[in-house]
């Protein structure tokens, strides 16, 4: 009966640990997602803040340069 029970208590410990990882693992993806949206958010606000009419028509007039 012992026995039985460590062996019990020995699979619940290895799939609690598996899951604590599994937890782990998604925890850390979340950041990385939430990681680039962040820095994806600053960046657009700054090439917005730096974005005159000008500079958007040297943009467009380069892209169309390029193109031929």
């Amino acid at each position: 009966m012992s026995r039985h029970t460590a062996d019990e208590i020995a699979k619940i410990q290895a799939h609690a640990e598996r899951e604590i990882a599994s937890a782990g693992k998604a925890a850390r993806m979340e950041l990385k997602r939430y990681s680039a949206e962040l820095a994806v958010s600053l960046a657009e606000q700054k090439v917005r803040a730096r974005m005159t009419p000008e500079t958007q028509d040297a943009l467009v007039q380069r892209f169309v340069q390029d193109l031929k």
